[in-house]
């Protein structure tokens, strides 16, 4: 009896230590695979297999991954406290985090493949047969942008036209395909859609990219896809994940991440946050 209970001790903290190191993680990126709008189709480049089984491999910490098409849905599971970290733009991340009353700590950020932006911005388009060249042209015309839930396509256009002295007439639609079509059925004379929505977004379902021409682009650029854990989670185990996550770069990045490297998060406190 009395070698039992020591060994129902090791075994009562092995298994919380086990289970202290598989982290439950909530994703949301427009381009990957299992997380793109549905209409995005092959465009939707990247999956996370590659880097749940190296950080497996590691840092012996077990990532198990759900998939969200829909931000709403991955908002709710934060909330309910299902979700120990996040995949995610940015700026969602930090804005669900702040709703939801809990704090987390970005870890790194995942680029897109090399030749790519590794930061995101919002570009101002026109049609291919606009008379429109630059953003100065834009004085006085009709411009569609996006919610504030996109920081990229709502508050960088306001401070992009607040430095250019720009007035225009502004309207803002939910997704870089609608801005398209209202392009298209002439409702505009031009929109601002998210930086990687040319080549990785539904855009295409509407129109091809070459149908369009970029006449600007934000004044600024932020973080794109980061990856976020709550500060509950074990101070070590934090610092092991961060570890091997920022090992992925050079010949270490998995091919199906599709990316040019895993990164340190880009700093980035935005205002909008604090009021």
């Amino acid at each position: 009896m009395r070698n039992f209970l020591p060994l129902a001790g090791a075994l009562a903290l092995a298994l919380t230590a086990s289970a202290a190191e598989k982290l439950v993680i909530g994703v949301n990126d427009p381009v990957c695979k299992q997380t793109a709008c549905s209409c995005v189709g092959d465009l939707a480049i990247r999956s996370y297999d590659g880097l749940i089984a190296h950080v497996r491999a590691a840092a012996g910490i077990e990532l198990e991954f759900k998939y969200f098409e829909e931000p709403q849905l991955l908002q709710r599971e934060l909330r309910a406290g299902q979700l120990d970290g996040l995949v995610c733009k940015a700026w969602m991340g930090l804005c669900y985090a702040q709703q939801a009353g809990r704090s987390f700590a970005r870890l790194a950020d995942v680029t897109l493949p090399q030749g790519e932006p590794r930061e995101l911005f919002g570009l101002f388009i026109v049609p291919k047969e606009s008379p429109l060249q630059k953003l100065t042209d834009l004085q006085g015309k009709r411009l569609v942008t996006g919610m504030t839930n996109a920081y990229e396509k709502s508050y960088l256009v306001e401070e992009t036209l607040r430095d250019a002295k720009l007035t225009v007439q502004k309207s803002a639609v939910f997704k870089c395909q609608n801005a398209a079509v209202e392009l298209i059925e002439q409702r505009a004379d031009a929109a601002v859609i998210s930086s990687y929505a040319l080549r990785y977004g539904c855009i295409n379902v509407v129109a091809k990219p070459e149908n369009f021409r970029i006449i600007g682009e934000t004044s600024r650029r932020i973080p794109f896809i980061t990856f976020m854990v709550e500060t509950k989670v074990a101070p070590a185990v934090r610092e092991r994940l961060q570890q091997a996550l920022l090992a992925l770069k050079g010949d270490q990045v998995p091919k199906d991440l599709l990316s040019a490297g895993v990164i340190p998060p880009l700093p980035w406190d935005p205002e909008e946050l604090k009021k």
